[in-house]
């Protein structure tokens, strides 16, 4: 079993995996590109690999049920199958029970096994005395699957808090029922759904790249075609529900880039060439982890080798109204110390927030859709006001809610993203 294999042995498997991937034609829809990772014919996996979660359940060979004193953050999978391989991906949702719960780990179940796992709620207005679950599961939005990946392992009320916020956030925009992020999706499907739709699995096709303009935004990889195919919808929905509730607006198709390809072949090389962290998994199979360019990357390893590999963006670019650029003061955003970027703005009073109507759109679950008035008065100080924000502005480990900041001095906007303001350096120039 893969489990009892070292860690050498785990990585130079899952390089070899990811070195016989290459790159195929892009495809866009609406607001994003998908490049088609093929894999190369003498390298195709025979032996078939784990099942996906949803397909064992709907046949019956995988039960999930409440434990026995249940939990919000455990439920038990009974692998029914005497030789088969379940698995499961971070972030995919198990619908029914007393409450919707979405996986916090990329999982392996094998034969003949019972499995507690660990998962978050997702639906958090109902605990019910339903046990039974649903024979389906769907794909919680890439925003929220980013959550669960950045809080896993850590203390469950710490982490649950962090993803109902983002459930939360989720369902607030898209005006579905506030904290049940399966309806959320319903609403998401009636418009991802056709543009979803429109990117087809191809033959040989074992797993893909998915682009917002020129930024990378999830790389999924599987050990099989079949795999890929069965969660290649969700895993796209999951992707454009945040692009275009968080992003862009545009669903109109164009003309895929070319050089994307190019970009995706890099990434895989640098997969390949990557350190590799092993980790604790849950019920069998390895974990191993890296980051690649400010992507975060998680390997799950069975007994055939590579089952899923998932390649995850950082926090996306702050955005600024069209028409406020080129101004005299320079702010800068960071999220966990990843930059999203700057951006120029002129005198007078410029509001921050994650909906698109502010002047400066920070796509970040914490941030509040109206957070932060920031009224740029002279060229030593600039005022910050909260504008009523859930998670508040920090200054200096303080909560505040008006405060002169000096040039240079970070100010937290909840609970990842900060924010500093100098001169442009055009501005410093001229002093």
């Amino acid at each position: 079993m893969s489990a009892c294999l070292p860690g050498s042995v785990l990585i130079e498997g899952l390089r070899r995996k990811v070195g016989g991937v290459f790159a195929g034609e892009p495809q866009r829809s609406g607001p994003i590109t998908a490049v088609p990772l093929l894999e190369t014919a003498g390298r195709r996996t025979t032996s078939p690999g784990a099942m996906p979660l949803s397909q064992a359940l709907r046949t019956g060979l995988v039960v999930a049920s409440e434990c026995v004193r249940a939990a919000v953050g455990r439920l038990l999978l009974e692998n029914q199958s005497g030789d088969r391989w379940v698995m499961g991906l971070l972030g995919e949702t198990l619908l029914g029970g007393k409450q919707d719960r979405a996986l916090d780990a990329s999982i392996l179940v094998p034969p003949s096994a019972r499995v507690e796992v660990p998962v978050n709620c997702v639906e958090q207005p109902r605990w019910s005395c339903v046990d039974a679950f649903e024979s389906c599961t769907r794909i919680s939005s890439l925003s929220v699957r980013t959550v669960i990946s950045r809080e896993s392992g850590t203390r469950l009320e710490h982490r649950q808090r962090r993803v109902w916020r983002a459930v939360a956030h989720t369902t607030a925009d898209l005006g579905a029922k506030r904290g049940v992020l399966r309806d959320a999706l319903r609403v998401a499907d009636q418009v991802v759904g056709p543009l979803a739709d429109a990117i087809h699995v191809q033959p040989d096709q074992v797993g893909l790249s998915l682009f917002h303009g020129d930024r990378l935004v999830a790389l999924e990889l599987f050990n099989e075609r079949e795999q890929l195919a069965h969660y290649h919808p969700d895993l796209v929905r999951s992707v454009l529900i945040d692009v275009v509730r968080l992003v862009s607006h545009d669903l109109d198709s164009g003309s895929a880039d070319a050089g994307l390809a190019q970009k995706t072949s890099e990434v895989l090389d640098a997969i390949v060439n990557a350190v590799w962290e092993q980790r604790s998994s849950v019920g069998g199979g390895q974990q191993l982890c890296t980051r690649v360019g400010g992507q975060s990357v998680r390997a799950l390893i069975g007994t055939t080798g590579l089952e899923y590999l998932g390649a995850h963006a950082g926090p996306p670019a702050v955005t600024l109204a069209q028409g406020l650029g080129d101004g005299p003061f320079e702010l800068r955003f960071e999220c966990d110390a990843a930059p999203m970027g700057q951006v120029n703005v002129g005198q007078g009073k410029v509001v921050v927030g994650r909906s698109g109507s502010c002047c400066v759109q920070v796509p970040e679950e914490t941030v509040s859709r109206r957070h932060l008035q920031i009224d740029f008065s002279n060229a030593k100080t600039a005022v910050f006001t909260d504008l009523g924000s859930s998670n508040g502005l920090w200054m200096e480990g303080e909560r505040v809610l008006f405060a002169e900041v000096p040039q240079g001095t970070p100010v937290l906007l909840g609970k990842h993203v900060s924010v500093s303001w100098r001169l442009a350096r055009s501005q410093d120039g001229d002093r």
